[in-house]
């Protein structure tokens, strides 16, 4: 797994998106996955163990979680690029 020093300024610049509302939306996530498992039985039973994993970053942001979120939250805007690019190679190699 990849980790780089956590930098709000450099996150902020280069993806366009804060990653410390997306550790707190995460916690949020998890917390919220505890509660139904401990509610109904079903769901995921490690919300605890992932949100002390997120705490073990402290202060470093592991950069595969930064990518997938941004990935995530543009996908419609990245998708119609990505089918091009997917065909250019394609009509590159002559396929």
């Amino acid at each position: 797994m990849l980790r780089a020093p956590f930098s709000q300024e450099n996150n902020d610049r280069s993806l366009g998106f804060k990653t410390r509302p997306i550790c707190v939306g995460l916690s949020l996530n998890w917390l919220k996955q505890r509660a139904e498992y401990e509610s109904t039985g079903s769901g995921p039973s490690n919300a605890i163990e992932r949100m002390e994993y997120l705490q073990s970053f402290a202060g470093t942001v592991t950069a595969r979680v930064s990518q997938n979120f941004y990935l995530m939250e543009h996908k419609e805007g990245i998708e119609p690029y990505r089918e091009r690019f997917l065909a250019s190679q394609a009509s590159a190699s002559g396929s």
